[in-house]
């Protein structure tokens, strides 16, 4: 169902990120902004009565993207930043499609900006290891998800994420955490998808499991637990049936089981 941006032009809104903003929906009885749209990617979701499809902008915007502070300032990735992911097992071809860049603020973190949430890693291993400059209501890395798939994994951070989009070539996406939010599960339920895979990290187990319970019922969902780390011997995949770097019959043969 596609929802033309003039009809929601003149109710309150509120900008939850640079891109995008929440409202009441006009297509139920809604009084608490229950309406996500993006205005980057022209999508949006009414995460109380369900509707989602194409936004199209045929008015202007009445906001002004929010600017980034002075002290959080996006500035280009510098060497340290590239070192540490290379020393991680990153090819070039990883670290283009991470996209790395740092903030003034964060100088010790390296972030992707391959999606609207801006995620970071601490290259000297010490905690928080992780840092999220912003949020969304749609997970990690829908941005290169294609326009069409019939299954989906699910993993828990970026370099996992990287691991399974440019090997096992799976769509795929990043929980960043171990759990399933609502929004990401309303998000992942309103996709025109058969199957979800839940592909998390060795000590996720419990996490895995619960998110078979929530997805359940609505997809077919399969759990890969590995013994160990999945992504050891830079980023090979038994636990997908894949043996070799880019072995596209295994892979085909994998989805359709």
């Amino acid at each position: 169902m596609s929802l033309m941006y003039s009809q929601i032009a003149n109710q309150y809104m509120k900008q939850v990120s640079e891109f995008e903003f929440r409202t009441n929906c006009p297509f139920c009885p809604d009084t608490k902004q229950h309406l996500y749209f993006n205005i980057d990617l022209g999508v949006y979701h009414c995460f109380k009565c369900g509707a989602q499809g194409k936004l199209y902008l045929d008015d202007e915007i009445p906001y002004i993207p929010k600017k980034q502070k002075s002290e959080l300032t996006l500035i280009n990735a510098e060497p340290i930043h590239i070192k540490y992911l290379y020393n991680r097992g990153l090819t070039l071809e990883d670290i283009f499609l991470y996209k790395p860049v740092a903030y003034t603020k964060y100088p010790l973190y390296v972030f992707s900006s391959l999606s609207n949430i801006h995620v970071g890693r601490n290259i000297e291993n010490k905690e928080p290891k992780y840092i999220k400059i912003n949020d969304s209501f749609t997970p990690y890395g829908i941005e290169v998800l294609p326009k069409k798939f019939d299954t989906l994994v699910l993993v828990e951070g970026v370099f996992d994420f990287i691991a399974v989009t440019n090997y096992a070539k799976l769509p795929c996406v990043a929980l960043l955490g171990k759990s399933l939010p609502n929004v990401y599960k309303n998000y992942i339920i309103s996709l025109p998808i058969k199957k979800v895979i839940v592909l998390l990290d060795a000590d996720a187990s419990e996490s895995a499991d619960k998110i078979y319970k929530e997805l359940r019922l609505w997809k077919q969902v399969e759990i890969i637990k590995p013994k160990d780390d999945p992504w050891n011997d830079r980023f090979i995949l038994p636990e997908l049936g894949l043996h070799s770097y880019n072995n596209e019959e295994e892979i085909n043969g994998y989805i359709a089981k």
